[in-house]
């Protein structure tokens, strides 16, 4: 990146004050300030500024054919999974694209309404058996509307990499529900979980909480989830007894230490589907 003309002469007045030859001729102290010993109008400053100006014209210039040179290489090579994920995040609903580019003309839109068209919030591109499958959501995160999805799905036949198979997933969160066994401190939390001074049940929040923090189309881990809870006021110990996913709400796969959502992000849909057993944890002395 070119530095600023101020950046470049600054460096080079910087090098003149240093130098002792200079110092000889004009009489001034090595590492004298520059401005201090000559003037803003000077033959000198003048001099070295037409000098940085050079400098700083070459590093533009240079700075124009890295990202011309950049953007034929990225012309003429296959895309990556993390193109395809940026690429869906920038889909502008309600916007076509400028002819011939598979970008946006956005020079007459304001800010809100270029932050308005961004309706991907979230995106992931994987690839299976030579499908490349872009997961999608809101930021909420949530679906996208029919319509969004149709514009997506138009807006990736324009832009895509000729020959490549993809389909867009956009779909509600995956179901997750799990029985948990918490051993508490019984001066912390009562038999059912309630904090003795806040009056949340903090477990179940807990839970929720680590659920929404994951990254879309993350892993969900089961040693992530305990060290989680057990970090928790009140609780000793917190075992998952089990753990299970679904796509539908109705078919559910029990999860084995992580799984990654197939919708891309999955959320406890009912206080039901998160069991809960609080049993009062019980030291053995002597």
């Amino acid at each position: 990146m070119a530095r600023s003309l101020t950046d470049i002469k600054n460096t080079m007045t910087d090098e003149f004050m240093n130098s002792s030859v200079m110092a000889d001729k004009y009489g001034f102290a090595v590492g004298d300030s520059f401005y201090d010993v000559f003037s803003k109008v000077s033959f000198e400053s003048i001099w070295l500024y037409i000098v940085a100006f050079g400098i700083y014209v070459f590093e533009c210039i240079f700075d124009a054919h890295k990202t011309e040179v950049a953007d034929l290489i990225a012309a003429e090579r296959p895309h990556t999974l993390l193109w395809y994920k940026n690429k869906a995040l920038a889909y502008m609903h309600g916007h076509e694209l400028a002819d011939g580019t598979g970008e946006y003309d956005t020079t007459e839109l304001t800010d809100d309404e270029i932050t308005a068209s961004h309706v991907v919030g979230n995106a992931s591109a994987v690839e299976k058996a030579n499908i490349v499958y872009i997961k999608v959501a809101t930021s909420a995160p949530a679906k996208l509307s029919d319509d969004q999805e149709a514009g997506l799905e138009a807006y990736f036949r324009e832009v895509k990499d000729a020959g490549v198979k993809l389909q867009i997933i956009n779909r509600n969160a995956d179901y997750y529900k799990a029985e948990i066994d918490v051993y508490y401190d019984p001066m912390v939390l009562n038999s059912s979980g309630i904090h003795a001074v806040t009056g949340n049940e903090t477990v179940r929040g807990a839970v929720s909480e680590f659920i929404a923090a994951l990254e879309f189309n993350g892993q969900f881990r089961h040693d992530a989830l305990r060290t989680s809870l057990n970090s928790l006021d009140g609780v000793v110990i917190a075992e998952l007894k089990i753990s299970q996913i679904s796509t539908d709400g109705i078919n559910y796969d029990n999860i084995d230490a992580y799984v990654t959502p197939d919708a891309g992000y999955m959320k406890v849909y009912e206080d039901r589907d998160l069991l809960i057993n609080y049993i009062v944890y019980e030291t053995v002395s002597d």
